[in-house]
């Protein structure tokens, strides 16, 4: 591969000087002057492997799911044991408390192996 450089007019296709910066001796213009350089490099390359094994599954959390279970059976025995407007107020109060405990209750969880080598 030779390093030469070479330039040539974009406008009319004349072979120009690369170095020079007076217009095309042809058409005139100074604005078409495309420079072509060759250059001479070498590369090298590593290969490198990246793999990952994913695994996903559900863990439960039994104290939370206990809770919810309690909740569910409380909350609709408030209508016998407070007034009506309390009982409301009561049931309104363990469906929030239950939303809560839960988020706690499932979890998802995701393994992820990774195997790194070159």
């Amino acid at each position: 591969m030779n390093n030469d450089t070479k330039a040539k007019c974009t406008a009319c296709g004349t072979s120009l000087d690369p170095y020079s910066t007076e217009p095309c001796p042809n058409c005139g213009r100074t604005d078409t002057k495309k420079v072509y350089k060759s250059l001479a490099g070498k590369v090298s390359v590593t290969g490198y492997l990246d793999r990952a094994k994913m695994h996903s599954f559900l863990t439960f959390n039994r104290l939370a799911i206990v809770a919810l279970v309690a909740i569910a059976l409380i909350s609709p025995l408030m209508g016998l044991l407070l007034p009506a407007f309390l009982a409301i107020l009561a049931s309104y109060g363990l469906g929030m408390i239950g939303a809560i405990v839960g988020y706690f209750a499932v979890l998802k969880v995701r393994e992820i192996e990774r195997y790194i080598g070159t």
